[in-house]
């Protein structure tokens, strides 16, 4: 059972996932992911359209960020100090295991 289950009611008004936004978000996401599968985070760059940039990196787990992918580790940097994507979709298969 999901402890969110027993949440009680959200504090703020849930936001819509709508083409036409600006473009300031980052998808990151593991092809191995168990929690949030593959297809859910492509699914939420096309619904987001040009307002995203997708970083799909072939490893396992949950999270991307220092999980061994310096293509990735550079991608999701570059955006939190420039505030800037990359240009184009970016697949990462350079994963070394720590």
């Amino acid at each position: 059972m999901w402890a969110c289950a027993y949440w009680g009611k959200p504090a703020e008004t849930t936001a819509k996932v709508v083409k036409g936004g600006p473009r300031d978000t980052l998808v990151l996401q593991n092809r191995g992911d168990n929690a949030t599968p593959w297809e859910s985070g492509v699914g939420l760059h096309e619904s987001l359209g040009d307002g995203s940039a997708f970083v799909g990196v072939d490893n396992g787990g949950h999270y991307v960020y220092g999980a061994g992918s310096t293509c990735a580790d550079k991608a999701t940097v570059g955006f939190l100090t420039t505030g800037h994507l990359p240009g184009k979709d970016v697949y990462c298969t350079d994963v070394t295991q720590k």
